[in-house]
C-alpha cells in the first residue's frame, strides 16, 4: 500500500506540472484567461487586471479549483463559482498582485 501511495504522489506531481504547462501554453494564449477568468476576478475584487497578474492569481488558486478549470475549462460555471468564492474570501492571498 505504501508503494502505491508514493507512486500516486509522483504521478500527481507530473500531472500538476503537465497541467500547468498545458494551461500556460494553450489556454492562456487564447482569450479564455482574459475574457473568462478576468470577469471572475473583476467581479470578486472590482479591479481590472492584465494577463500577467491574472496568471499569478490563477496559480494561487487551490489545486482542486485549477483542476476543475483544466478538466472543464475556464468558462465552466463550477470553476467560475469556486474561483469567485475563493478569491473573495482570500483577498489577502492575492493582495501582493493587485496593489
Amino acid at each position: 500500500m505504501t508503494s502505491i501511495s508514493i507512486k500516486l504522489t509522483e504521478n500527481k506531481d507530473d500531472i500538476n506540472k503537465d497541467m500547468k504547462e498545458s494551461l500556460t501554453r494553450s489556454r492562456y494564449d487564447k482569450h479564455d484567461l482574459y475574457y473568462m477568468f478576468h470577469d471572475v476576478v473583476l467581479d470578486a475584487i472590482g479591479k481590472d487586471l492584465d494577463k500577467d497578474i491574472l496568471l499569478k492569481i490563477y496559480e494561487t488558486l487551490p489545486e482542486s479549483i485549477r483542476c476543475t478549470a483544466e478538466q472543464w475549462g475556464l468558462s465552466d460555471t463550477v470553476f467560475r463559482d469556486e474561483a469567485y468564492e475563493w478569491i473573495e474570501n482570500n483577498v489577502h492571498e492575492i493582495a501582493k498582485y493587485i496593489q
